[in-house]
Formats: structure tokens, sequence, C-alpha cells
């Protein structure tokens, strides 16, 4: 077995998408994002590509993928990525079953990062005596997004906020008088795929008061209303938007694992 370096994920495109589609839940869009610097490889058995490696900053995999037909030989190919690649940690999702179980036997350590909401069990009616009115985001909005961030962009992912403002898919939330409470979003987590992650904000001095609640209720019907899944995370010790998810009816039944030689 070889494992070949290839020059950009549009080499690996066939294997990526065969690797989606095994995978019983939405990928996670935080994921998606840090990949895409990722360094693909293919691992080469008898002249055919039988499957890949992610390889990211840190020496961090980020994804393994085996066709089915070739299933016998994930062993094998999991621990040659390990010593070749000198991986030294791995995130895996708890629903990619396959890099679940080869982290589980070749990795030592592990903890939760984050938590995968991707099941809604419940769909609470909420009603609220104040009016709240919703606009969709627009490069005026910049500065205001620029401020108000916190948990939401990083310093430095504050470049890209004009991108996700031009995607249409960020939406203001604001109460009488035009007085911002929040935003929230809805972005497309994998180009060919109809997943959504979706998420909010709330300004500090509203929260605790349902408006988180409500905004990603209201993210999940403009989900909805496209025919799509919505999806969310959060990290572990985030307990207010674990809290607001499920308030608001979503359940979480997957986690993100950090593993660790």
């Amino acid at each position: 077995m070889e494992l070949i370096l290839k020059e950009s994920m549009d080499d690996i495109r066939g294997l990526r998408s065969d690797h989606l589609d095994h995978l019983c839940q939405p990928q996670e869009l935080y994921l998606e994002i840090i990949l895409k610097d990722s360094v693909p490889y293919v691992f080469r058995y008898n002249g055919l590509d039988i499957g890949y490696a992610l390889l990211g900053d840190g020496k961090a995999l980020f994804e393994f993928h085996i066709i089915e037909r070739y299933l016998p030989m994930a062993q094998e190919a999991f621990q040659k990525a390990l010593k070749d690649l000198q991986v030294e940690t791995a995130f895996c999702q708890s629903f990619d079953h396959l890099c679940l179980s080869m982290c589980m036997i070749y990795m030592k350590k592990r903890k939760i990062v984050g938590f995968h909401f991707r099941d809604r069990i419940d769909h609470p009616l909420f009603e609220r005596d104040e009016v709240i009115n919703e606009r969709t985001a627009t490069i005026e909005d910049l500065d205001l997004l620029t401020r108000y961030r916190d948990g939401i962009y990083d310093d430095d992912e504050v470049k890209d906020i004009p991108y996700w403002i031009g995607k249409g898919t960020t939406v203001i939330f604001e109460g009488e008088g035009g007085n911002f409470i929040g935003y929230g979003m809805y972005n497309r987590a994998v180009h060919d795929r109809n997943w959504y992650d979706i998420g909010m904000y709330v300004k500090p001095d509203l929260r605790e008061k349902g408006y988180g609640v409500y905004m990603i209720s209201r993210m999940d019907e403009y989900v909805t209303s496209l025919g799509g899944l919505s999806t969310a995370g959060c990290e572990p010790d985030n307990i207010g938007s674990k809290r607001t998810l499920e308030k608001a009816g979503f359940a979480s039944k997957h986690v993100l694992i950090e593993f660790e030689m």
C-alpha cells in the first residue's frame, strides 16, 4: 500500500463524496472550514485509490476514509498514516464510525471538544408581546457584526465577516425603534449538501430573556423553507448555547473528539 500526496482537495473529490455519503449524520461546519487548508493524501493499492487522509496544521488528522470494498485494509492504512505522516492528534466526529474505531484502537488520549446537535425532538411555540423585526444583513452592518462577535468570530476571522454577509444568510433581529437584539446565521456546511449550520448571537445585556431560543428557532425555520436540515454545535464549556439549543427542542447525541498519540 502506498500513501500519495495530492495537490488539492479536488483530487479526492470522488473519495470524499463517498465518505460524506457514509456518514450517518451531516458534516460539522467547523471542521469543514478548517480542513479546507489541510493536505490530502490517498491510499493506493494495486494501482487503485482506495481511500484518503487529510492532514492539517500541527500534524492533526481531520479525516480518514477507506471505501467499503477495502475496509479489511483500514487498520493497515490507518497505521501507515500515523507513521508516515507523523500524526500527533486527530479530530473525529462520533458518528464517523470508521475513524472513531481506528482512533480508539491506535491513539492513547482523548477528550470531548464539542457537542453536535443533529436532532430536533420538539418544536416549542414562542409568543412574545413585543415586536421583533428581521432583515438580511448587508455590508453596511459590518461594523455592527464586528463589534458584536464574541463567541462567533475570533480575532483572526474578522476579515471573513464580509464573506459571510455576502452569502445572504445572516439575519439581523431588531426590536421597536430598530434597537439591535442580535443576529442569526444559517450557513451551508458542504457546498453540494443540503446541510445548514445554524447559530445566533444575542446582545449581552439582553441575554437570558428568551431571545436566543426564539432566534435559533427562526434560523431552523429558514433552513426548513429551503428544504434543508439544520445542524448546530457548541463547545463543552458553552453552557449557555447548549441550554439555548435544548430549550429550542434540539438534542445532542454526538460529540467531536480530539485524540492524541
